[in-house]
């Protein structure tokens, strides 16, 4: 059993962002800021491209089965 008991605010990863934000003044705040917003940013760029190109597959096989739809009943019809 340990001699003293640690406050849950003394340690811990919640005691380390309290002092990071401590010592960091208005111009790491706002450089910390400026950072997350860059990251989101570019999160939302990845997002949106993948889903361009997921769009861009959907449409290409729908044109596909189109045509061969298309195709189907163009024989059809002349085999009637």
């Amino acid at each position: 059993m340990p001699l003293f008991k640690a406050r849950r605010s003394e340690t811990g990863p919640d005691a380390a962002r309290a002092s990071v934000a401590k010592a960091a003044g208005p111009d790491d705040e706002m450089d910390t800021a400026a950072r997350v917003l860059a990251l989101a940013q570019e999160t939302a760029d990845v997002a949106v491209a993948d889903a361009k190109r997921e769009a861009e597959q959907i449409i290409a096989r729908a044109r596909h089965e189109a045509e061969q739809i298309i195709a189907d009943a163009r024989s059809h019809d002349q085999d009637s």
